[in-house]
């Protein structure tokens, strides 16, 4: 097992310094290491492997006959919502006392 180092400190007459990966067989008591907070377990974030990671392509959009005769493309009804829900709404105003 690995262990990342918070605090440095000597073991087996080597200093580890903070931030270095070290092999659980270059530390002196790894469990005391760990209670005292001077070490604790590396794991790695990555879920794939770095040498499977393969790069994915986009392809160009393609260029569409409403392009081509320059007409406008239609609205759809959710653009026209977005449209109409970003103007401001102004709070309602309350007041505690009773209008005459």
């Amino acid at each position: 097992m690995k262990y990342l180092v918070l605090h440095q400190f000597r073991s087996f007459g080597k200093t580890l310094h903070k931030g270095q990966i070290v092999d659980e067989s270059e530390i002196r008591s790894p469990s005391l290491r760990r209670s005292e907070g001077k070490i604790t377990p590396a794991v790695s974030s990555s879920t794939v492997p770095e040498e499977e990671v393969t790069e994915v392509s986009v392809a160009p959009p393609q260029a569409s006959e409403d392009v081509d005769t320059g007409k406008q493309p239609e609205q759809t009804e959710q653009t026209e919502q977005t449209e109409q829900t970003e103007q401001p709404v102004q709070p309602k105003k309350f007041s505690l006392f009773a209008k005459k």
